[in-house]
């Protein structure tokens, strides 16, 4: 250790062994748990844990007696445990207590009220004073023991295809299947829409390619006799190479829509909000 810290540490081992009582409940060694998270303790717990910090320092630099430096520290760890403290004063009850754990060798104990200590002030240094090689030594292993901060997630980005599912149609009118690109996608040299599809009538499927709107893709499934119970359908969009930028649906989970002689809604419309005319009327 450096300066008094170095002078301090065979008395402090020699008290302390004499004294068990001073080490707090639970056994040699044993460490009062301050409950993380807990709410800030009332005003004037905080000013007199303070306080007994500040007489701890005090009797350390001033008259180097150690075993007011440990009593003191004790009585502010197992205030600010009873009351739920934590913020800037609890950390530095738990650093110092942190100390006096590696002036007794108890590296273990140290790096683990160190780990304290920064859950509660990230930002903890011990004072040069206080410090030495071992003391940072077992800081720097609590700050590795304490898991990184994950990053904020990012915004959530736009979905690269908006499409309005159509649920139903009647027999009598072709399937308009029609939806949006994200401008990026849709500004992709070469995008494309390609609509797969399978029926009651045609389980086997098969695919056609989508007509290009300005920031979109259409086609209509048409009338077919006989008419089929339900049609499924995906959307998959694919740059000039083939690769698969965006789909909408997929092969395990497909859109149905039931063809129903009456339809529980709003009929489906063309992109332009227009009603879709019937099979063989023409539009």
């Amino acid at each position: 250790m450096r300066g008094r810290a170095a002078l301090a540490v065979p008395a402090c081992i020699a008290l302390l062994a004499a004294c068990p009582a001073s080490r707090g409940g639970g056994g040699p060694g044993a460490t009062p748990g301050i409950g993380a998270g807990a709410p800030a303790g009332d005003a004037t717990v905080v000013q007199r844990i303070e306080r007994l910090l500040a007489d701890a320092d005090a009797a350390y630099q001033r008259d180097l007696d150690v075993a007011a430096v440990v009593s003191t520290v004790e009585e502010a760890v197992a205030l600010a445990r009873q009351y739920g403290v934590v913020g800037a004063v609890a950390a530095r009850a738990c650093a110092m207590r942190g100390v006096i754990h590696v002036w007794m060798g108890e590296t273990a104990q140290a790096v683990e009220m160190f780990a304290l200590a920064l859950s509660f002030e990230p930002e903890l240094q011990v004072p040069p004073s206080w410090g030495g090689p071992e003391v940072e030594e077992a800081l720097a292993e609590a700050r590795r023991r304490i898991p990184p901060t994950p990053p904020a997630p990012p915004p959530e980005s736009a979905p690269p295809a908006r499409h309005r599912p159509i649920l139903a149609q009647t027999p009598d009118h072709p399937i308009p299947v029609w939806g949006e690109l994200r401008p990026d996608l849709a500004a992709a040299t070469g995008a494309r829409a390609v609509l797969y599809w399978r029926s009651s009538r045609a389980p086997e499927g098969g695919s056609v390619p989508m007509a290009r709107l300005p920031g979109g893709y259409y086609v209509e499934l048409p009338c077919v006799q006989p008419v089929p119970e339900w049609w499924e359908y995906f959307v998959v969009i694919v740059d000039a190479g083939g690769a698969v930028l965006a789909s909408v649906g997929n092969a395990d989970l497909p859109y149905r829509v039931t063809i129903t002689p009456r339809l529980p809604g709003p009929p489906p419309t063309y992109p332009d909000g227009s009603p879709i005319p019937a099979c063989g009327s023409g539009r």
